[in-house]
């Protein structure tokens, strides 16, 4: 068994085009995205928003790869292995109270989960 989580492949953060929409009242209602297809790896620099202070804590670099779908579940196919069960989770309302800057993620999904097995002989 496979089981995989990764960025959303559609709505990748390191496409330059890519931007929020929102409504009269300051909703977000979807995103804009650039070029899908466009296959390209880059670097961003992330600090922990939760830590007490922000300067205190070391950056990290984390690396993206930009790819689609395809890219990532035919190879799982060509493999042998099967697709079981695929997940695009977004925030439920009750996480949007708890945390209103997770509102923005409702419209879109932020992450893929794959699960993929190979089938019993």
């Amino acid at each position: 068994m496979l089981a995989f989580n990764i960025c959303h492949p559609c709505f990748t953060y390191g496409i330059p085009e890519r931007g929020w929409d929102y409504d009269e009242n300051g909703e977000v209602v979807g995103i804009r995205l650039g070029d899908y297809f466009k296959r390209r790896s880059y670097e961003q620099q992330w600090r922990f928003g939760a830590a007490p202070e922000a300067e205190q804590v070391e950056p990290f670099t984390v690396i993206y790869f930009d790819r689609t779908l395809a890219d990532y579940l035919n190879p799982l196919c060509a493999s042998g292995l099967r697709l079981e069960a695929i997940a695009e989770p977004r925030p439920t309302d009750e996480a949007c109270e708890a945390e209103p800057g997770f509102r923005k993620h409702q419209p879109v999904p932020q992450t893929l989960c794959v699960k993929a097995r190979r089938p019993l002989a």
